[in-house]
């Protein structure tokens, strides 16, 4: 489209040529002629000298030197530039369409209530007084499990599962292997040393336009509910505890831990600390969203107090699980 008609569309002012043609988005080093990049963060600006994009979306105040030799840079002037670089990408790339119609391979329980225009795809399975509203996407080998209550706009991607009585909103996104409402780490201690597994009765309850990533997983409650607030956007592998909640439009991300007892804690994610000094400030320098857990033998879990205060999140259970001992079996000392 021309550079003119794409400021129009984003509510951007134009500063440059408005007949050039732009067939789509890229990043600033990677942009060539006839595309548009952004720039959000001024840390950057040099690379506007050498950028081969024909424009950029940049903030009011930002000047767009041009090297020796360079066509020149037209300016599409937004309060936002990464959103308006969003914005743009959907104009230039449209995601597969999955018209309405269940295949013959998918299990549909007779009780279940689909909305209009659903699309259910290869191997689903809905179960027993599931609702699922209108225009949701089950994309293949979906499972909503028994009195499973489901919003508007839905689209589940491969191998995502809800299970019972869990209840979504409108517009959510479940990415591949997600699982919504599996059971949390609830048992209690017998007297012999064995455990008692716990029903967990609680929902896990998700709001409108929360967004689950690829293989996390949000568990159900023993009692009461797990809720994710409105808006909210969970990373890939990242664990939301029994009980747990997060507030609207949260951004969880890079496989941190939330769990029910709040208590702060980070992990490095990119690599093991070894106990060395070096190692532990490298960790120390992760954001206080992420979680340190350590194991003793000599005891309980014990979790790194947070210096930062950002956040308040713990995995005790799930570095547990981590040792391949068991509850409450022989444990090693773990440091992730």
């Amino acid at each position: 489209m021309k550079l003119q008609e794409l400021a129009q569309k984003l509510d951007c002012r134009l500063e440059g040529d408005p007949s050039i043609e732009i067939g789509g988005v890229a990043g600033i080093d990677h942009a060539r002629s006839g595309e548009a990049t952004f720039l959000a963060n001024r840390r950057y600006s040099p690379q506007l000298k050498t950028t081969q994009a024909s424009a950029v979306f940049v903030e009011d105040g930002v000047a767009l030197e041009r090297a020796a030799g360079l066509a020149p840079l037209a300016a599409l002037r937004t309060g936002n530039p990464y959103l308006a670089f969003a914005q743009a990408i959907e104009l230039f790339y449209q995601p597969p369409a999955y018209p309405p119609g269940v295949h013959p391979t998918a299990v549909i329980a007779a009780s279940a209530r689909i909305g209009a225009g659903a699309h259910i795809g290869p191997y689903c399975f809905v179960d027993e007084d599931v609702e699922l509203g209108a225009n949701a996407v089950l994309h293949s080998f979906v499972t909503l499990y028994r009195g499973a209550k489901i919003g508007a706009h839905f689209f589940a991607h491969a191998h995502a599962v809800v299970r019972e009585h869990c209840r979504i909103g409108d517009r959510v996104i479940l990415q591949n292997g997600v699982i919504i409402g599996g059971d949390g780490l609830g048992f209690a201690k017998r007297a012999d040393g064995s455990w008692h597994k716990m029903a967990q009765s609680g929902p896990a309850i998700l709001e409108d336009d929360v967004e689950v990533q690829a293989n996390a997983c949000i568990d159900r409650a023993t009692v009461g509910e797990t809720r994710i607030g409105r808006g909210t956007k969970i990373d890939d592998l990242v664990l939301v505890g029994l009980r747990a909640g997060l507030g609207q439009d949260r951004p969880i991300a890079l496989a941190s831990d939330a769990r029910a007892h709040d208590v702060p804690v980070r992990r490095d994610h990119r690599r093991r600390w070894r106990g060395d000094h070096g190692a532990k400030r490298r960790a120390q320098r992760c954001s206080a969203a992420f979680a340190l857990f350590r194991l003793s033998r000599r005891g309980e879990p014990r979790v790194a107090e947070d210096d930062g205060g950002a956040e308040s999140f713990a995995g005790i259970a799930a570095a547990r699980a981590a040792v391949g001992g068991g509850v409450g079996g022989a444990r090693e000392e773990v440091k992730l």
